[in-house]
């Protein structure tokens, strides 16, 4: 992710644009459903998205782990974990690409796994589904898991 505008001690700013884009994110996730899905797939576009989900969850201004536990609970009582939530939409949208998926077998398989490795549980265990999901796309297509 390119540097942020905000100096690292603008937290309150940084947590606000975070919380912009990740109601943005909820907004405009049924528009890309519905209008870039069926016969008008655009791949970019779902590129685009997975790759600014992917970016926002592992933003190092949402890194709680790293913060002091009253900071951490004042954040999470003001905005939640919004990596959550945006790990929930990449979920969703997942499971809306249909036979779409087989697009970004093996593309987003890296950074999928890099969302992963953020250290909150919740996190990783929306995730793992998708990589279930991944492995038996990978099998229907190729018979396989080879290269």
């Amino acid at each position: 992710m390119k540097m942020s505008v905000f100096p690292r001690d603008w937290m309150v700013m940084r947590l606000l644009t975070s919380n912009i884009i990740v109601t943005t994110v909820q907004y405009l996730s049924s528009a890309l459903h519905k209008n870039f899905t069926e016969t008008d797939f655009d791949f970019k576009v779902w590129n685009s998205y997975f790759s600014l989900a992917v970016l926002f969850i592992n933003q190092p201004s949402l890194q709680l782990e790293i913060i002091t536990s009253t900071k951490r609970k004042k954040i999470l009582d003001k905005y939640g974990d919004m990596r959550v939530m945006m790990a929930y939409e990449l979920f969703s949208m997942w499971q809306n690409l249909g036979e779409h998926k087989i697009h970004f077998i093996p593309g987003m398989i890296g950074p999928f796994l890099g969302v992963t490795l953020v250290p909150q549980p919740e996190v990783r265990n929306i995730m793992i589904p998708i990589f279930h999901d991944m492995m038996d796309w990978e099998q229907r297509k190729n018979g396989n898991f080879k290269q």
